[in-house]
């Protein structure tokens, strides 16, 4: 893993970005030019937002995984707070330390900036990425609930 390079995500890794989360969604091959728009202006959006972190991890020129870290202040914890949001590995990539770099990156930088508390959510049925937050210490303390609005 030593040639791997973890850094923050610039406007030119939009592609690549893109690319990794259609596979991680399934969605590759319905790519619309409505979600091209529209990736490009969350991304952009993320890019100039102090509270939000992309981080991408890259081998030689290629990126090959990315992890989005959200830091909010939360009341109810009288502090700040992280959230991992995405996390995608290219599947050519996985098994490979890849996802455990990024997330102890995301952990060093929540607790650089003072973070008490930093949360995930994933599937259901993703035990690889369950195994893999437990393994950093992430705990089951609670219950998503999701909704469809759009």
């Amino acid at each position: 893993m030593s040639d791997l390079i973890l850094r923050n995500a610039e406007e030119r890794d939009v592609s690549a970005l893109k690319s990794l989360t259609l596979e991680l969604r399934g969605l590759a091959e319905i790519e619309t030019p409505s979600f091209q728009a529209d990736f490009q202006k969350v991304f952009s959006l993320c890019i100039d937002d102090p509270q939000c972190h992309i981080i991408v991890a890259e081998r030689g020129a290629q990126i090959l995984g990315y992890l989005t870290l959200w830091l909010r202040p939360c009341l109810s914890h009288a502090g700040l707070c992280a959230l991992i949001d995405d996390l995608a590995v290219a599947e050519g990539a996985r098994g490979q330390g890849m996802g455990r770099a990024l997330v102890e990156k995301a952990l060093k930088r929540a607790q650089g900036a003072g973070c008490v508390e930093i949360e995930v959510s994933t599937g259901l049925d993703n035990e690889l990425a369950q195994s893999l937050y437990r393994s950093q210490g992430f705990q089951e303390r609670g219950l998503l609930l999701e909704r469809d609005i759009a």
